[in-house]
């Protein structure tokens, strides 16, 4: 019983996902609370980062920005996420981007916690800022 009742949230929140990215997809007016709802869901672990969804993010590279301070800034943050936005948004976005993000990934790269030092996180964004820097 449990696991259906799981499996129902989740597709609950991935049809809520649907539709907030098929909105930013036909059009990118009004996106700031559609993109606030998107990252909403990723915070709270409802749905996970994937291509798709970072594909349509990285088409609102301002609007993202402060989503990813917060994502990196929160030492409390979901270490998969930290990770996903390494791997899928943080290469892919404008240079002033990456210039803005530069302090927390330097945190992140020399001065990890125990989770983030855990899963490589701190090598991952060492290669980042090597991209960039």
């Amino acid at each position: 019983m449990k696991y259906i009742l799981r499996k129902q949230f989740e597709e609950k929140h991935m049809i809520e996902a649907e539709k907030i990215l098929n909105h930013l997809t036909l059009t990118s007016d009004n996106a700031e609370p559609h993109l606030l709802q998107l990252f909403q869901l990723l915070k709270d672990g409802k749905i996970s980062l994937t291509n798709q969804i970072a594909e349509v993010m990285l088409r609102f590279p301002t609007e993202i920005t402060p989503f990813l301070f917060d994502v990196f800034g929160n030492l409390e943050e979901s270490v998969d996420l930290k990770a996903a936005c390494l791997q899928l948004l943080v290469p892919n976005v404008p240079f002033f981007v990456k210039i803005a993000l530069e302090d927390e990934l330097q945190r992140i790269a020399n001065n990890p916690t125990e989770e983030e030092k855990g899963i490589n996180l701190d090598k991952k964004a060492h290669e980042v800022l090597n991209g960039f820097i």
